[in-house]
């Protein structure tokens, strides 16, 4: 059987916000980062962000910021 998936992702580009902080739910933990475009590039390349979805995110994104 071949596999397959109709799993749908939204990405949102959100600027000028303020980090209020968080709730995480019991057990859930995340890490939250404010990188600039160079850095977050440079994550990419050094094998620090590997989730398909946030490269892939991450890339639309610098390819089609406004400059």
């Amino acid at each position: 059987m071949v596999g397959y998936s109709d799993e749908a992702i939204d990405f949102f580009v959100a600027e000028g916000l303020t980090f209020v902080g968080a709730e995480p739910d019991v057990g859930e933990f995340l890490e939250i980062l404010t990188l600039g475009v160079d850095a977050m590039l440079a994550a990419l390349d050094n094998g620090e962000i590997t989730d398909a979805k946030t490269v892939a995110a991450l890339l639309l994104y610098v390819r089609q910021r406004p400059r």
